[in-house]
């Protein structure tokens, strides 16, 4: 439960999981994966770090909407799946909304 609420921040935003947060927390870590159970269904999420920035895949159940927290120092350019995407910088994060589905994000 730790590495799911800690390394990931994957925590519900509402009720039954319908909203949630995946909140990277990497630290010194490279790369890890986790996939944890909800009452809507699997949750997975993983990133890696790569020299121009984090690459994170997140699988969001059906009928249920994450929000990906990306840390960073600064804003930089943002992917999913491939194509140019906008996020909400915060200082410290980047945030991006993901509906269902299996998505990849890209900060650099």
């Amino acid at each position: 439960c730790s590495i799911v609420q800690g390394m990931f921040g994957i925590t519900p935003t509402t009720p039954g999981f319908y909203t949630f947060d995946v909140k990277l927390q990497p630290g010194d870590i490279r790369s890890a994966s986790v996939t944890t159970p909800c009452v809507q269904g699997s949750i997975s999420a993983s990133y890696e770090k790569t020299q121009k920035g984090l690459s994170a895949t997140v699988t969001v159940p059906a009928n249920t909407t994450a929000t990906l927290w990306l840390p960073c120092e600064q804003e930089g350019k943002l992917t999913l799946n491939g194509t140019p995407a906008t996020g909400e910088f915060d200082g410290e994060y980047m945030k991006i909304s993901l509906g269902s589905g299996s998505h990849t994000v890209v900060m650099e």
